[in-house]
Parts: structure tokens; C-alpha cells; sequence
């Protein structure tokens, strides 16, 4: 969560786009994200690798590459809710669609 902060804050509140936000989050961002990832590796092997806390670990452990990409990029977001408000209109569609062609029951 904090990451998430402090990347919005820098985006809207001060502006910072393209190579200064990948300056600003390697040198804010990247130390708590290597926090985090000493805290999951050693939680890691305390953890049952079954347990939905031990999958979310493993998950999160073997995509980390992909999230550090994140802060080497200024122009990527940390989140995907652009994606996800550019498509919800046509999920709802789709959804009230395949409730219209549902027959009658009774």
C-alpha cells in the first residue's frame, strides 16, 4: 500500500513523469520494495506452501522480476485501473446480455 501512495502522490501531486518518476521511485520505491521482498523470502520457507498465505508468498516470489520492471519505467503504472475502467462497460454488457437471453422460468 505504501508504494502505491507514494507513487499517486508523485504522479499528481508533483507531476513527475517519465524518466523522473523512474529516478524517484528507484530512489524511494525500490528500498521498500526490497523491504518487502526480505520479508516474503524469509517468511517463505515458514510458511506451508499449500496454504492460500504460502501460494500468495510463492506467487508473489516468482513474479517479482516482473514488479521491478515497474520501477526501471516511469511511463508504467503501478496499478491497472485504467485497464480495468476502459473495460468494466463491456463485462456489464456482456453480463446483462446473457441475463436477457436467459429463458423464462415459471
Amino acid at each position: 500500500m505504501a508504494l502505491f501512495g507514494l507513487d499517486n502522490g508523485v504522479h499528481y501531486t508533483a507531476g513527475l513523469q517519465g524518466e523522473a518518476r523512474a529516478a524517484f521511485r528507484r530512489e524511494k520505491s525500490e528500498p521498500m520494495a526490497q523491504a518487502l521482498k526480505a520479508e516474503l523470502d524469509e517468511l517463505h520457507p515458514k510458511v506451508p506452501p499449500n496454504s492460500k498465505l504460502g501460494k500468495a508468498i510463492g506467487y508473489t516470489l516468482n513474479q517479482w522480476p516482473k514488479l521491478m520492471r515497474c520501477l526501471e519505467h516511469g511511463e508504467a503504472r503501478l496499478d491497472t485501473n485504467l485497464v480495468e475502467n476502459a473495460i468494466r462497460p463491456l463485462v456489464l454488457g456482456r453480463k446483462k446480455l446473457a441475463t436477457l437471453r436467459k429463458p423464462e422460468r415459471g
